[in-house]
């Protein structure tokens, strides 16, 4: 029987780390498909501003996991 050998704490935060981009990313994109079609000139300004501050958590969570993987 083989048995792999236990990851150590870089190889376990790198493992997190592109785990927790992948999931950002995968986040990122599901919103761009929800509002493709809901943004457009007769949004309501409301709407806009609801996107806009979903697209900015979602950016904020895209730079937090590229700065996670990146060290």
């Amino acid at each position: 029987m083989i048995v792999a050998p236990a990851l150590n704490a870089s190889a376990r935060r790198a493992d997190r780390a592109q785990a927790s981009l992948r999931a950002a990313i995968r986040a990122a994109e599901q919103l761009l498909a929800d509002t493709v079609d809901e943004v457009n000139p007769d949004t309501p300004p409301r709407t806009l501003l609801d996107y806009t501050e979903q697209y900015r958590a979602q950016i904020a969570a895209l730079v937090a996991a590229c700065h996670l993987h990146g060290n």
